[in-house]
C-alpha cells in the first residue's frame, strides 16, 4: 500500500478473527513504524543527515531510514571527512555515484568542500547541487573551520572568517576583525603571537553560538 506499510489483507465480515490474524496485522503496523525516522531525528531535523564515510572527491553517506532511490528534490546534509581537490561525487546508501556540482551547476573546484564542513546538497534528478559555499573561495582573508583552528593561524590580514565554533557548520560561525588589544566584550579569541580577534559585528549583537 505504501513504502512503509504492506497490508496483510482484509478480514471477512461476520467472521471471528483469529489471534494469528490480529497479530499479523499488529506486526505489519509495527514494521511500518520501524521504517520511519525516530521522534528525536524529526524534532532535531536530523533526517537526511549523516557523517561522510568516503574519501576526498568520492563522498559516501549512509542514511537511516535508508532511501530506496534517488528522487528529485532530495536534500542531503553530511559532515565531510575530507577536503576535495577537484570534481567530486556523492553516493547515498549505495544507490549509485552522482556528481556534486556547484550552485551554478559547474564541476567543483579544489576546496569547494573542506574537511569538517557540513555540506548541504540537493538532488535535481541528475546530480547533487551544493547549497553551501566554502567562504574561502569567495574571500581574500583566512578562513578557519573552528575557533581552535583560527587561534593557530598566523596572518597579516585584518579579518578572518570562522565557519563554526567547535565544528564547521555548527551555527557558531562568524567574521572576526583584528583588535589592537584584548576586547572588553564577549565574542573574541586570542591567536598566535598573542594577537586578539573580535566579533566583527559586535554593535549589531553577537551570535551566541559563536561563543560556545
Amino acid at each position: 500500500m505504501s513504502d512503509w506499510y504492506t497490508s496483510p489483507g482484509t478480514l471477512a465480515r461476520l467472521i471471528t478473527a483469529r489471534a494469528e490474524d490480529i497479530n499479523t496485522r499488529e506486526q505489519s503496523v509495527a514494521d511500518a513504524f520501524a521504517g520511519l525516522p525516530t521522534k528525536n531525528a524529526v524534532l532535531g531535523a536530523a533526517v537526511g543527515y549523516a557523517v561522510d564515510g568516503g574519501s576526498a572527491n568520492a563522498y559516501a553517506v549512509t542514511l537511516s531510514p535508508a532511501p530506496t532511490a534517488y528522487v528529485a528534490g532530495m536534500t542531503i546534509r553530511f559532515l565531510a571527512a575530507n577536503t576535495n581537490t577537484g570534481p567530486s561525487t556523492l553516493n547515498v546508501n549505495g544507490l549509485g555515484v552522482r556528481a556534486i556540482v556547484s550552485a551554478s551547476g559547474d564541476a567543483l573546484g579544489s576546496s569547494a568542500i573542506i574537511a569538517g564542513m557540513i555540506v548541504t546538497a540537493t538532488y535535481n534528478g541528475t546530480n547533487f547541487r551544493l547549497s553551501t559555499v566554502n567562504v574561502a573561495q569567495v574571500s581574500d582573508y583566512p578562513v578557519a573551520p573552528t575557533i581552535a583552528a583560527a587561534q593557530a593561524i598566523s596572518t597579516t590580514s585584518t579579518s578572518m572568517q570562522v565557519l563554526g565554533y567547535s565544528m564547521a557548520g555548527d551555527g557558531g560561525g562568524a567574521l572576526y576583525k583584528r583588535a589592537e588589544s584584548e576586547p572588553s566584550h564577549a565574542g573574541k579569541f586570542q591567536g598566535v603571537n598573542d594577537n586578539w580577534w573580535e566579533y566583527a559585528d559586535i554593535e549589531g549583537g553577537v551570535n551566541v553560538r559563536a561563543l560556545s
